[in-house]
Order: structure tokens, then sequence, then C-alpha cells
């Protein structure tokens, strides 16, 4: 890959932006454009490979999820499969790529940003910095940090609590995953105590759980305390 090099000389690094949300699409474009950075943008994982054998980045910042169709997870595994050490910062809601179905290594060619960082646009240009320079690696990886809410969750407790949030019963948890229903009620304790939520007797430890997907995925306030119910 070499840089676009620019009329009066300089040299112009190119990066592929793979994000279906319009707004923070556009707002992406224009933070790097100004920055010095030629841009190509794609929608979702087929435009974002055909974008990428036209354009040939020197980098990605890739959402992962990417709406109905193949992930940016399996789109950054399609395009390293063509360029192995290809840099990568993925953007997401989520607080865990293991939310995504993925364990993520560390690695200096890789950052891994959640959106609610996009406020800060210099966090989102160094650790894209970092990456093209492949060192990347754990200071840009917002997953790992202390204090994250899915970073001390098993894997086991991210699956079952996922499978509550999206509405099985205990017995359609224990049926799927080959395990007791106790099993299930259990899981759900030890994952509502590792988060630091202790039910009271008026609360529902299933309805807790769902709160506290959501709130992992990005769709609630991350607290360590839920809400108490009536006295």
């Amino acid at each position: 890959m070499e840089a676009s090099n620019t009329s009066n000389g300089e040299f112009r690094r190119r990066v592929l932006i793979v994000e279906d949300q319009p707004l923070i699409r556009h707002s992406l474009v224009t933070t790097l454009q100004g920055r010095g950075f030629d841009v190509a943008e794609a929608v979702d994982a087929p435009s974002g490979i055909k974008a990428f054998r036209e354009f040939d980045p020197d980098g990605l910042l890739i959402d992962i999820d990417l709406g109905s169709g193949p992930s940016g997870l399996d789109l950054l595994d399609g395009l390293r499969a063509r360029s192995p050490k290809i840099p990568a910062v993925l953007l997401t809601r989520l607080s865990d790529p293991r939310l995504a179905g993925r364990e993520l290594k560390a690695d200096p060619v890789t950052a891994f940003i959640t959106k609610q960082r996009l406020s800060d646009p210099e966090r989102v240009l160094s650790a894209l910095d970092a990456v093209i320079a492949g060192k990347g690696g754990e200071p840009f990886r917002d997953d790992l940090e202390s204090g994250r809410p899915a970073l001390a969750l098993t894997d086991t407790q991210i699956a079952v609590l996922e499978l509550v949030a999206d509405g099985l019963t205990n017995e359609q948890i224990a049926e799927e995953r080959g395990i007791s229903t106790r099993a299930v009620q259990t899981t759900v304790a030890r994952a509502l105590s590792v988060l630091g939520i202790e039910p009271t007797p008026n609360q529902n430890p299933r309805v807790l759980a769902t709160r506290a997907y959501m709130a992992a995925i990005g769709l609630l306030p991350h607290t360590t305390a839920p809400e108490q119910g009536p006295k």
C-alpha cells in the first residue's frame, strides 16, 4: 500500500470507513478529511470489499454492527485473508466484542473503540495513527479498560444473559445450552453479582439480567446498582 501523493509532494494516508449509520459515517469522513486523510466510504460488508479492492487503504474504520448480513468482524476476517496486516479500528456500541460472539486478542494493528467515545475525535484519530504505525493493542482497546460492564463476565454468563434478554425462559435456555434450569438460575445470579447487582426480594432477577445486558450493549446507561422497587 502506498499513501496518496498530493500536488505539493506530501503523502496522504488512505482510510476506508465502513459504517451503516449516515450521520456517524459523515462525521468520521469530515473529521479524517480535516486531518489530511484520503477517505473512502462503504455502508456494509459487500460495498466494503469492493471499496477495499478499488481504494487500497492504509487503514480501516469498521463498525461491528452493519445491520443485516455480515458483521464488521466478518468483513475484517475477509479483508485480512487478503491483507493479513491491514490496520483496523473497530467501532461499536458494545462494551465487549464477546457480546458480538467474538473474542479479540490484543495485537498492534487492531483497536476497539466504543461509539460513546466518538464525541472525542482525538481518541479515534490516536487509535488510527497507532494501528497504522503498528503500535495499537491494549492502549486502544476500550473493552479492556477496568470498569467496563462486561469485562469480568465469563463467556457462559454473557451467552446466558443474551438469551435472557432475547426473552427465552430458563427452561428454554437450559434446553438450548444442554444444562439444568438450576444451572441457568445460578449463572444469572452469578452474572448479576459480578456486575455488582444484588436483587432484593421484590425484584425479578431476569428483568435485572435483561437490563444489565442492555447496558452492556449500549442500550441503557451503565449502572452498578439497580433501581429499588417499592418498599
